[in-house]
């Protein structure tokens, strides 16, 4: 039959929008990383989120910070290798966001950062420090 539509239900397609969402947020927060940018990931988060066990200004500050201070001990320009790996040691099995940065000019690396991306069924938890990858 033509002109038949069919909708998904509400539930349904509240459950697609969440996974697209935390989808676009965990990109957002790589991509900051990428860029040591933590005004490409700011949008993104909403006012009562709360990762790391901080509110989104503290969490945003912070990040900003750990920035900061990698751009500083790099002086010029700088590249950021960006892996997706699991944590082998407290949180064993989860998965994690690897950072090298490295300086262009000396070509080596400056600093590394593991960030968990805690998502369950689709849906984004929470952002945190994995210790195993400083």
């Amino acid at each position: 039959m033509d002109g038949i539509i069919h909708c998904r239900t509400k539930k349904e397609f509240q459950i697609t929008e969440h996974e697209n969402e935390s989808l676009e947020i965990v990109n957002k927060f790589i991509e900051a990383f990428i860029l040591l940018d933590v005004s490409v990931f700011e949008p993104y988060m909403a006012e009562n989120d709360v990762f790391e066990d901080m509110d989104k200004y503290r969490f945003l500050a912070d990040i900003h910070s750990r920035f900061e201070r990698i751009k500083s001990k790099i002086d010029g320009d700088f590249w950021v290798e960006n892996s997706t790996t699991t944590c082998p040691a407290c949180s064993y099995g989860k998965r994690v966001e690897h950072f090298k940065i490295y300086n262009k000019t000396t070509q080596k690396l400056q600093e590394g950062a593991g960030y968990l991306i805690d998502v369950r069924d689709g849906i984004l938890f929470d952002i945190y420090r994995c210790n195993f990858f400083i």
